[in-house]
């Protein structure tokens, strides 16, 4: 269970710099919802440069040439050596602290790995963003300012760029806290009204994920739609806010539109491919073996 404990804590520091582990409360979502479950550009959510950056779906849109490509790949390849390599050390140091470690200087050593971990990431994820082009690095922040949607408003760095007044600002917080309260809820797929057993088996009699429903799709369209609403209906609040100067100010940071849904369509199919080759493995490793055939 420590190890485990341990592991987490390291995971989530290593991404905690750039708020991975930071998503949206859950804990008041009802077990007849799902919660995240609709993707980049649609979950209320922070995003960062380089959850942008990994995905192979938006790397497209950057039009990266096969020198790019490869220097990415091989710094991907360094930082997942470097935190190997850290957590190693981290459970050799832990071992020497013995079976009952003393609590402080088990978390002063926790606290050094997280440090160290970060620090691996920061460096990489600088690394990757010299290897894009000045055009290629703007595309980057355009693309996370679409997708965090109102979120962006909630970056004190952000709204410095829009010049906006202490007033304004004033005004566009409680803008951003209501709607990321209404995104949040119309977030949440409902998943109370699927019955696997009335949905059409697929090829083999492989039983259906949740998730391979249509149903489930449906729903996930639902609320995908709802999202959206809630969220233009929030930024048109917020724009009303701003001079002329500063909407256009912030036209040029969001940039040309980017098709999440397109992203979300590619991502998906993909999901469901892996999911279902998974399920069909599971019911050939279940069949029992077949008589073997003597002379």
């Amino acid at each position: 269970m420590l190890r485990q404990t341990v592991a987490a804590f390291i995971f989530c520091a290593l991404l905690a710099k750039h708020s991975w582990c930071q998503t949206a409360p859950t804990s008041d979502v009802p077990a007849k919802y799902r919660a995240g479950s609709l993707g980049i550009g649609f979950d209320p959510k922070p995003v960062y440069p380089i959850e942008l950056l990994l995905n192979p779906h938006i790397q497209k849109e950057f039009m990266l040439t096969d020198l790019q490509r490869k220097r990415l790949e091989d710094l991907e390849k360094r930082l997942v050596d470097q935190k190997k390599r850290l957590t190693q050390e981290f459970q050799v140091q832990k071992m020497n602290l013995g079976d009952s470690p003393d609590a402080e200087a088990l978390q002063e050593l926790m606290l050094q790995t997280s440090s160290r971990m970060k620090d691996a990431a920061n460096e990489s994820f600088n690394a990757r963003v010299n290897v894009l082009q000045a055009k290629q690095r703007k595309r980057l922040e355009e693309i996370q300012i679409q997708a965090e949607g109102i979120l962006a408003f909630s970056r004190p760095e952000f709204l410095a760029r829009l010049n906006l007044s202490a007033d304004q600002i004033d005004l566009i917080q409680p803008i951003v806290e209501n709607g990321l309260n209404e995104t949040r809820r119309a977030s949440r797929v409902r998943v109370d009204n699927i019955d696997l057993t009335k949905e059409a088996p697929p090829p083999q009699g492989v039983n259906p994920h949740l998730a391979l429903t249509k149903k489930y799709k449906e729903n996930v369209l639902s609320s995908r739609n709802a999202t959206v609403k809630a969220r233009d209906e929030s930024l048109q609040r917020i724009v009303k806010i701003m001079t002329k100067g500063q909407r256009a100010r912030y036209q040029n940071l969001v940039g040309q539109p980017f098709d999440f849904v397109k992203l979300r369509e590619a991502e998906s199919a993909q999901e469901t491919a892996a999911e279902s080759a998974k399920q069909a493995e599971e019911k050939i490793s279940k069949e029992p073996a077949s008589p073997s055939k003597t002379k």
